[in-house]
């Protein structure tokens, strides 16, 4: 197949070039006849007499759509449409010339079958079963010529779908060497003519709509950036460069992650850095992988913002894609392989279609476990393997996961772990990076802040100073195309968002969407930080003093899994504060400010571990005198006399704290005590509840 570009064919001839995008039925044939007597006047020894020669188009097309723009006034025309892939046929073959042996004259006939889908020739010929004389022929499939031919399904971008619209959709149909060059989620650029296709019995039915299909002429495979860097002009670049010397750009940015939501601010720059992502790693001589992508679960009550969280990133990100656990099956989050017409067809699922990007899960805890493990390659992978129905292929779905789930008995309780409260295992659980769970709490002055940022967001007056960023935000989310890059930066925008900075004035400063947009993606795809020794030995020690101080109170990781995911997710959120102050290099005042993030997503946890933890750190420095060793094991200590206690089968709870708090020399402080005890009721070593007489008492069960 011989690629011509346009515009070269246009600098020589331009009305060759019209022509041909006018009539491609009529010119392709002829072009290629000529393409091959020009080849047989070279001495080439590698081509052969019979061989067929294609041409194929590239270039700057007059009709350069997508798929839902395709009308009536383009059938005919040589046409370039984008979008991706999702469903693939199999490979079939299609008769170019049959062989036919007629036993009583012995004589062999040939039958050629000219393509109807290269010309306007509509009329299919039939293979013939008698010769002129009336006598019975045999097919010879031995000796006939077939070619191969797929069939494929090209989409809309998910990006560039108008909002609260179904994306559109176009068979196409390819040929001889195109056949098996994409598979499903692959981002494509095609070239070829848009056709009615004839129908075997469409006379019989009574129906007046005919089947247009894409006769595909050149696939070219476009990259995985959604949105390239071409959409930012210098003059942009040059002014987000100095938007990011302002100090605390971080808290800026953070400060503007749906700023509609009031406070959670270790949760606005998690999803920042989740925007931004990490850094792939590909390693050629072992074949393996470690994915950049950062994924985050929110959990929390019902009204907690969840679903606003996720709809903000839906809008904010260049390519997104919302999906619901509760109506998304596993396989319609991955891919499917599924009975057409009799043929096995592979169709995209919701992460391979965000290839590139990120998929937003609502309600992630109403899935199955059978449902829930198609998402484990994923999420960690990068890719899904299929092989089911004699079909093996591996599909790419490089994307970022932001999940939301709501606990199973309707609010999270505090004194239960986290998997017991949504009811998801910890494989699946360690594949997120980042988990924060938001809670109703009763705060009289929590519950008046809030109303009074609601209210002020309703109002849209100078009442509130954030008034115009929310009716911004709102616009842009509702009533736009996310994927909206025009509105360019000027000069003023950047300068009076650095002055503010520089007086101080950062809580009632927000960076606007358009400015949040092009900043992300811009650091997001211009660098790729490398580790510093110094930030290397520090999240070493970091996270092995996480690691140690975790396993001493609670072995069986209970709560949330501390595991060498990680240490990976760390890295990943070093090099996502890298990419936001535009470094090649993770500074330590990177790791250190990604540790505090994660302390706090420890923190939104609530759960008993890190209470253990604060609790005992605390006593260890408040209590200048002591006589117990720094390495004191509180757990060990507690559970070995809880044992001798309750060799008859219970104890009093006050009667077991009084005779520890009692001991000399006095180790154990109430709090402490009493965390401690919790723990153990929860992971099932003892029972604490009231006996016969409601006297709290301590059970246990050898």
């Amino acid at each position: 197949r011989l690629v011509v570009d346009l515009n070269d064919l246009r600098s020589y001839d331009t009305t060759l070039c019209h022509k041909l995008q006018m009539n491609p039925s009529y010119l392709f044939p002829s072009l290629e006849i000529a393409l091959h007597e020009e080849i047989q006047k070279i001495d080439c020894k590698y081509f052969e007499q019979d061989t067929k020669i294609s041409i194929g188009i590239s270039g700057n097309a007059i009709y350069d759509l997508s798929p839902r723009y395709l009308q009536s006034i383009h059938i005919g025309k040589l046409i370039c449409l984008e979008g991706i892939v999702t469903c693939c046929g199999n490979i079939s073959q299609r008769l170019i010339s049959s062989i036919h042996y007629c036993e009583k004259t012995k004589i062999f006939s040939k039958v050629d079958y000219e393509s109807n889908l290269l010309n306007d020739n509509n009329f299919i010929n039939p293979i013939p079963l008698e010769d002129v004389e009336g006598n019975s022929l045999d097919f010879e499939f031995g000796l006939s010529d077939f070619v191969d031919t797929q069939r494929i399904v090209l989409q809309d971008l998910p990006e560039k779908s108008p909002v609260g619209q179904l994306p559109r959709s176009i068979e196409c149909i390819l040929e001889c060497d195109l056949c098996d060059q994409v598979k499903a989620g692959d981002r494509v650029k095609i070239f070829g003519t848009y056709k009615v296709i004839s129908i075997p019995g469409i006379l019989k039915k009574k129906k007046s709509l005919a089947r247009v299909s894409l006769i595909v002429n050149n696939i070219i495979k476009t990259s995985g950036i959604v949105t390239p860097l071409n959409d930012i002009s210098i003059k942009e670049s040059v002014l987000i460069s100095q938007l990011c010397k302002c100090p605390n750009i971080f808290h800026i940015l953070s400060n503007s992650i749906a700023p509609s939501i009031y406070g959670h601010d270790i949760i606005k720059k998690a999803l920042l850095l989740f925007l931004l992502g990490g850094v792939d790693k590909e390693f050629t001589e072992t074949n393996t992988k470690i994915r950049g992508n950062i994924n985050v679960l929110l959990i929390g009550d019902p009204s907690t913002a969840k679903s606003q969280f996720l709809r903000f990133v839906l809008n904010c990100a260049p390519l997104a894609i919302s999906a619901n656990a509760r109506s998304s099956s596993g396989v319609g989050l991955t891919a499917a392989v599924v009975t057409e017409n009799n043929e096995r067809i592979l169709q995209a699922g919701a992460m391979v279609l965000a290839d590139g990007g990120i998929v937003c899960i609502d309600e992630l805890d109403k899935m199955t476990d059978v449902e829930r493990v198609h998402m484990h390659e994923v999420m960690e992978q990068q890719s899904f393997s299929v092989y089911k129905a004699g079909i093996a292929v591996r599909l790419n779905a490089r994307c970022s996961v932001l999940g939301a789930c709501n606990p199973v008995y309707g609010k999270y309780d505090k004194n239960l772990p986290i998997h017991r409260n949504i009811m998801i295992p910890d494989t699946l659980l360690s594949r997120f990076d980042l988990v924060f769970v938001l809670t109703d709490e009763n705060d009289s002055t929590l519950d008046r802040d809030i109303a009074r940022h609601v209210l002020g967001v309703h109002k849209f007056t100078n009442d509130s100073s954030t008034s115009h960023i929310l009716k911004e935000e709102l616009n842009s989310t509702l009533f736009s195309n996310k994927n909206d890059l025009k509105d360019e930066i000027s000069y003023s925008d950047t300068e009076e968002i650095i002055k503010k900075a520089e007086r101080g004035q950062l809580d009632s400063l927000h960076v606007p969407l358009n400015i949040l947009k092009k900043y992300i993606q811009f650091a997001k795809t211009k660098y790729s930080p490398a580790l510093t020794d110094k930030a290397r030995e520090m999240i070493s020690q970091k996270y092995v003093d996480l690691r140690s101080e975790f396993m001493k109170v609670d072995s069986q990781r209970a709560h949330f899994p501390i595991t060498p995911r990680t240490l990976e997710a760390l890295i990943r959120l070093s090099s996502a504060m890298a990419k936001l102050h535009m470094r090649n290099e993770i500074l330590e005042e990177d790791v250190e400010m990604v540790f505090k993030i994660f302390d706090g997503s420890l923190n939104y946890l609530n759960c008993g571990a890190k209470q253990i933890i604060t609790t005992i750190e605390t006593v260890k420095k408040t209590k200048k005198e002591t006589t117990v060793p720094a390495n004191f094991d509180y757990v060990s200590y507690i559970k070995h006399h809880l044992i001798r206690k309750t060799q008859s089968g219970s104890i009093e709870l006050e009667s077991f704290k009084s005779f520890i708090l009692n001991q000399q020399p006095k180790v154990v402080e109430k709090d402490v005590l009493t965390l401690v005890l919790n723990q153990f009721n929860e992971q099932g070593f003892c029972v604490i509840c009231d006996d016969t007489n409601g006297v709290p008492t301590i059970y246990r069960f050898s």
